[in-house]
């Protein structure tokens, strides 16, 4: 296994894409395969068993209804998952086809010269409030997923998939992961989307030295933890370079006095308030306005109102996107019409066709997700496509997580534990995955040295255009 594009040969199988919500009032804790199969269609041979499209806040603005077609059968609102050679076979109790589920990590999964699943996991903060930003991740994964899967997987070893919803409760959040880990032989966590939860389970994660590939990167947490591998510049630089990526723009047009909205409910949303104030002067920016604001409220008038008056000509969000569009139309209902800033998980596809949000500035910490231009970023057009799913800042975030997850699989010389990824992470010598994210290097002790690496994308009269040649600039 050489490279991340060298793959084994076709698999003869089913497809499994598993994807579950565990909802607090419901089932448990427990993942047994009675859950897996009432909660989602699985295609088996062309017969799709188990209930209804039970997992629709999971991937977040769909048709919670779903549509299948002849061929397809659907696995949650705005996902099919199809049978054929692409896959890993799987009983009619909805287990995979495997041997004795392993109870540690080091002898978990895929030995050589046989055809086992690789069996990797997300838990995030899948549904509610949360849900509406990063509820996606679940869908782009498993776009991910199909498509290692459709060119033999990883060494002829297809990837199992398990996408849980933690509800946002911390204590929900820990048990899955004890239990994934443990009786579902999970072997890493990529793109774990948990920004109210996933401090909670730092502690058990070192313990049992199972690698996270990617997620929430921009939490303080994430950067002080053994077991955690960002995709990108994290924490501090994830939002230094947010501000490498407004400046050029703001300062070109004048509009250097930059003010700070944030969520009043969580850290997550105030965790690049105080970097993006304290460090704007060193980007040519002058700070002059913070405010925080719910996520619950309908207008943010007085907000509004309170930004003209402070002068601020551009100003940085951090809220969910339904309250990031809220924000623009009750300014704009003001004739105050500032230049919008926000981040990437913050960001929705069509905020370009909106005229409150013309000229908003995106601080992508991966390549603009806009851009073909070189083969690893033609793959993932390629696979949002096959997915039926829109190219977007969320999915070039995601799908970077899962291509390191799946380049350092790639070259272990032998069985997939989670021991052998993190030996393989900390072998990475500046890589940077094809142009999809800023060079990566992760050391065994202390926190990954890595760079404020990011791109540039404006709104701009319904269009998203990336800033010069589309590349990622690390400053």
């Amino acid at each position: 296994m050489e490279g991340a594009d060298r793959r084994g040969t076709p698999q003869r199988a089913w497809l499994l894409v598993v994807a579950v919500a565990l909802v607090a009032t419901a089932c448990g804790n427990r993942l047994d395969d009675a859950a897996l199969v009432a909660a989602n269609y699985i295609e088996i041979d062309g017969t799709a068993l188990g209930g209804d499209a039970a997992l629709g806040d999971v991937g977040g603005g769909a048709d919670a209804a779903g549509q299948t077609g002849p061929s397809e059968s659907t696995g949650r609102a705005g996902s099919t998952t199809r049978g054929g050679d692409d896959a890993t076979p799987v009983h009619q109790d909805g287990s995979a086809s495997r041997g004795t589920t392993p109870t540690s990590t080091e002898s978990a999964t895929a030995a050589p010269g046989d055809s086992s699943p690789i069996v990797v996991a997300t838990i995030g903060n899948y549904s509610g409030i949360a849900g509406s930003t990063i509820g996606d991740f679940p869908d782009i994964l498993r776009a991910w997923a199909a498509d290692v899967n459709r060119t033999g997987g990883i060494d002829s070893h297809p990837i199992e998939l398990i996408a849980v919803d933690d509800g946002a409760d911390p204590a929900r959040h820990r048990s899955l992961l004890k239990e994934l880990v443990e009786e579902r032989a999970v072997v890493a966590f990529i793109a774990m989307m948990a920004p109210l939860t996933g401090a909670s389970g730092v502690e058990y994660l070192n313990r049992k030295r199972v690698p996270v590939i990617g997620g929430s990167i921009a939490d303080q947490w994430y950067g002080t933890s053994a077991m955690h591998f960002p995709h990108a510049s994290y924490h501090e630089l994830y939002y230094r370079s947010n501000l490498a990526a407004w400046a050029p723009t703001l300062k070109q047009a004048g509009q250097t006095k930059l003010g700070t909205l944030v969520c009043s409910e969580a850290a997550s949303c105030q965790g690049g308030e105080a970097i993006w104030s304290d460090n704007a002067a060193q980007y040519g920016l002058e700070h002059v306005y913070s405010g925080r604001a719910s996520l619950a409220q309908p207008d943010f008038t007085a907000e509004c109102i309170a930004m003209r008056r402070a002068g601020v000509q551009a100003v940085a969000l951090s809220f969910d996107i339904n309250s990031n569009r809220r924000v623009a139309s009750s300014c704009a209902r003001q004739d105050y019409r500032p230049r919008f800033l926000g981040v990437g998980t913050i960001t929705a596809p069509d905020f370009a066709e909106d005229p409150n949000l013309d000229g908003y500035i995106v601080g992508a910490p991966v390549f603009p997700w806009t851009d073909s231009s070189t083969p690893a970023r033609q793959r993932f057009h390629d696979a949002m496509a096959a997915a039926g799913m829109t190219p977007s800042p969320n999915g070039a975030d995601g799908w970077t997580a899962a291509v390191l997850f799946e380049t350092v699989a790639d070259r272990i010389d032998g069985p997939v534990t989670s021991a052998a990824i993190i030996q393989g992470l900390y072998a990475l010598d500046g890589d940077d995955l094809g142009g999809l994210t800023g060079p990566l290097r992760f050391a065994p002790s202390g926190p990954p040295p890595l760079r404020a690496c990011g791109a540039g994308v404006i709104a701009s009269d319904g269009a998203w255009i990336a800033f010069g040649d589309a590349s990622i600039v690390c400053g």
